[in-house]
């Protein structure tokens, strides 16, 4: 018979990164450290938590980012709460920003060609 390890609520890393708002059926966290949590309305989850849905579980997450993404889980579902699903703070695009300014500006005044000036492709 296996043996399930109930922990309380928190993880290896301590960052929660979201709350759950609705849980139907059973619904487990599985933390980085193999700690198990059930989970229901209100309990945390944390960056690189399991979630597992059984047979009838379902899971909404609302995250605590900028964007108040949420995550909806059916029955039978396996995620792994990692940079796939949770970004915590925008990527920093400003770097390709700046590279399509100067772009955009030398194509407006016509100091680059980009049939010229850039590299043939691998097709040729």
């Amino acid at each position: 018979m296996a043996t399930v390890n109930v922990t309380p609520e928190s993880s290896v890393n301590n960052q929660p990164i979201g709350t759950t708002l609705v849980v139907h059926g059973p619904v487990q966290a599985q933390s980085a450290d193999n700690g198990i949590r059930l989970l229901q309305a209100g309990s945390q989850v944390f960056l690189n938590d399991r979630i597992i849905t059984g047979e009838s579980g379902m899971i909404s997450i609302l995250f605590g980012d900028a964007a108040r993404t949420q995550l909806d889980l059916g029955r039978m579902s396996d995620v792994v709460l990692d940079e796939d699903v949770f970004q915590g703070s925008p990527e920093d695009f400003g770097e390709a920003t700046a590279e399509v300014e100067q772009i955009q500006e030398a194509l407006l005044t016509g100091t680059f060609d980009p049939t010229t000036d850039l590299e043939p492709t691998a097709a040729g």
